[in-house]
């Protein structure tokens, strides 16, 4: 992606992007609190990052998201999917 394009994508903020050390995320927790969100990403036996949200933040993470999958349906098909029975 081209520098302005990226500078664009994230409001006229230009970031370094770190290269992924994995592609896949097997599993994802989401534990909250009255104050934050944490969500835990796993790979395999490893949870690799974690990551802090507020509530409004992960509002908006969570818009996104579901923007994103939205646009990839309208091209694709509709995902049929449930969460696993062991997921809390």
């Amino acid at each position: 992606m081209a520098e302005k394009e990226r500078a664009k994508e994230l409001g006229g903020i230009t970031v370094d992007v770190a290269e992924p050390r994995r592609f896949f995320c097997d599993r994802a927790f989401v534990l909250n609190n009255d104050e934050h969100f944490v969500l835990a990403l796993q790979t395999g036996s490893v949870i690799d990052a974690q990551y802090a949200f507020t509530p409004k933040h992960m509002k908006r993470l969570l818009l996104r998201i579901k923007e994103k999958l939205d646009a990839y349906e309208a091209q694709n098909g509709i995902l049929d999917v449930t969460l696993p029975s062991d997921e809390v």
